[in-house]
This record gives structure tokens, C-alpha cells and sequence, in this order.
């Protein structure tokens, strides 16, 4: 895999097969963070009553009653107005720092990850807690989780990046702790390429992907691996089907509530398994598809249609999400396995 023209051998992590920060990936991220700003931003204008009348085409009254509810305002201050904070807080260390910061500066990598994991996993509770809690839908609020979401998978690889370098540090008996604060040397990196990777795992890293007989789809720039992402798209339409299909269908009782809940979190979990570094999200899915397709029994789902039709779409989750297996770890030098996993030997770190 070709490295993109703003960056250099020396600038992309060590097996990878592109530089997870460079502008090219960090600012579409930065963009659509201040999209989400700006939704948030309007919302809590009009939860603290500067605007007098919030955009609504499809849920007739369901945003008033969202923005108005108690969920909205558990907290000192509106809802709205933590997310718009938390999506300035994505732009703002999104930006900061080079294109090699994933080296050089871990600390403000995994701050970024931070600010960005968290806020999509509150997202999730609250586009799940509308139709359960409160019964009714806001556009905009789902929106916004959509954004949220959409941000995690990409926001993952330069954080992976960085803790690779972090546990190469320890490896080499260097202190984890300044290497989270002052970044890696390059002298360091090069000298524990050479020293820990063998020919053929050379070799291996740096051009597997372009060997790679599996058919995949790329981004065509930077080696994102896009195979299964039809797969992710199609849970993630069953997912939305699942959240409308209570209203639509207008049925009530316990699958009313299972679809509620296990529809937002089909989507959720599909968008984040779309990324090369968050695939393992997928599995979820496929959890979540075992128990649509034995929810039917456990809950007494009546009529038999309403469960039968539970099943199948429980059957298509699982076996597409089973069925998105990616191309594997090359894009990511060996993915989360070179963190968590204790070598054997030096060509294992």
C-alpha cells in the first residue's frame, strides 16, 4: 500500500500501512465535529428558551417533548449544552499537534479518544432511552447521535498508534510515563524496527496489503479497509427498521420494548464495526442477532407473525455481521493484540 504524498516512511507507526495523523485523516473528523457543535449549540438555545421553536419534520411534537423531559435536564445544565462542550472539546484536540502525533504527543491522541468515545456511548443511551422512557423521537437529537458515532472508528486508529508506541516504550524498558507526556524519539523508532521485526516480518508489514490476493475496497488513498462495509449497511438498515417497526407496525407488549432497545443498538454497534480498528464492534451485533432470534420465545412475543418476523431479522443480523470478517490487522501493524498481548519473543512486539 502506497503511503499517502503528505507523509514519509518515518511518519507512519511502525507495520502500519499509512500515518493515522495526518490531515487528511484527522480534519473531515474535526468537520464533522463542528457539524454536531452546531446542532447541539441550536438545541441548547432552545433549551434554555432563545429560540422559541425547535425544527421538527418528522416526530410532530416528539423533539419539544425530548428536549423538555427529565432526562434533558438531570443535570445543572441542559443536555444539549454538554454535547455542544464535548463536541468542541473533539475539534479542539483533534487539531492540535503534527502529523507525527501519534509519537510525539500520546497524551493528546488518547485525550482525543477520550473526548470522542464517550460522548457516542452516552448517545447511544439516550437515542435508546427516547422511545423507552419517553415515547416519543427528536430528528435533530438523532442526528447528533449519528454524529457522535460516526467519529469513534476513525477517532480509534491514531489512539491505537499511540499505544502501540507506549507499549513498545515498556518493552524497551523506557519509561511509559514520559513517553505518554514527551512522545517517542524517531531514533527509538527506527532502532526498535530494526531490532525487533525480522526480514520476513519487514516484509510482511510494509507490504502485505499490496500483495493481498482478497478482494478489498480501499479508500484509495490512506489503506482503510473497507471489506464488510455492505454488510455493516445492511444491519444498520434493519437496525433503523427495528426502531420504527413498533410505530409503523403498531404493535405493543414486550417486543415493542425489545425492538426499542436492541434497534438503536444494532445501528450503533454496525456503524462503529464499519472502521478497520473497531470491527470487533460486529460481534456485539451478532449477540445482539441470537437474541432477537430467541426473544420471540423467552418474552412470548404474540401474534406468531411478530415473532417470526423478530427471528429472521435476528438470523440477518447475525449472519451478516458474522459474514463482515475483515482483511485482518496489516492496516494497523498487528492491531490491538501489539498492546494487550505479552510477546514470546522480540518478533512479536
Amino acid at each position: 500500500m502506497a503511503l499517502s504524498s503528505d507523509t514519509s516512511p518515518s511518519d507512519t507507526p511502525l507495520g502500519w500501512s499509512y500515518n493515522p495523523s495526518t490531515w487528511s485523516e484527522r480534519l473531515w473528523i474535526v468537520g464533522v465535529a463542528g457539524i454536531g457543535l452546531a446542532v447541539s449549540g441550536y438545541l441548547a438555545l432552545y433549551q434554555v428558551g432563545v429560540v422559541k421553536q425547535v425544527w421538527e419534520p418528522w416526530f410532530g411534537s416528539g423533539s419539544q417533548t425530548v428536549l423538555n423531559s427529565f432526562l434533558s435536564h438531570l443535570l445543572p445544565i441542559p443536555d444539549a449544552a454538554l454535547g455542544a462542550a464535548a463536541y468542541a472539546l473533539d475539534a479542539m484536540t483533534g487539531v492540535i499537534g503534527g502529523q507525527t502525533r501519534w509519537r510525539t504527543m500520546p497524551w493528546m491522541v488518547i485525550l482525543f479518544g477520550l473526548a470522542v468515545g464517550p460522548l457516542g456511548l452516552v448517545s447511544i443511551f439516550l437515542v435508546t432511552s427516547q422511545p423507552v422512557l419517553l415515547q416519543a423521537w427528536c430528528t435533530l437529537c438523532l442526528f447528533s447521535a449519528l454524529i457522535s458515532l460516526i467519529m469513534i472508528g476513525p477517532a480509534m486508529d491514531e489512539v491505537l498508534a499511540s499505544l502501540q508506541v507506549l507499549r513498545r516504550s515498556h518493552e524497551r524498558n523506557r519509561s511509559v510515563w514520559n513517553t505518554f507526556w514527551h512522545g517517542g524519539v524517531l531514533e527509538d523508532h527506527d532502532a526498535f524496527s530494526m531490532k525487533s521485526d525480522s526480514p520476513r516480518e519487514q516484509h510482511t508489514d510494509r507490504t502485505r496489503a499490496e500483495d493481498s490476493v482478497e478482494p478489498t475496497i480501499t479508500n484509495g488513498k490512506d489503506g482503510h479497509t473497507l471489506r464488510g462495509t455492505w454488510n455493516h449497511l445492511f444491519v444498520i438498515a434493519l437496525g433503523v427498521w427495528l426502531m420504527a417497526a413498533p410505530d409503523v407496525m403498531q404493535y405493543e407488549g414486550p417486543e415493542r420494548i425489545v425492538d426499542h432497545i436492541t434497534g438503536p443498538l444494532v445501528v450503533s454497534m454496525a456503524i462503529i464495526a464499519i472502521a478497520e480498528v473497531t470491527g470487533f464492534a460486529r460481534w456485539v451485533n451478532v449477540a445482539l442477532g441470537l437474541w432477537l432470534m430467541l426473544a420471540p420465545v423467552l418474552m412470548g412475543y404474540e401474534p406468531l407473525h411478530i415473532g417470526a418476523r423478530s427471528a429472521l431479522i435476528g438470523g440477518a443480523i447475525l449472519l451478516l455481521s458474522l459474514l463482515a470478517k475483515r482483511t485482518g490487522q496489516e492496516q494497523t501493524g498487528g492491531g490491538w493484540r501489539r498492546v494487550w498481548k505479552t510477546p514470546l519473543h522480540t518478533s512479536d512486539l
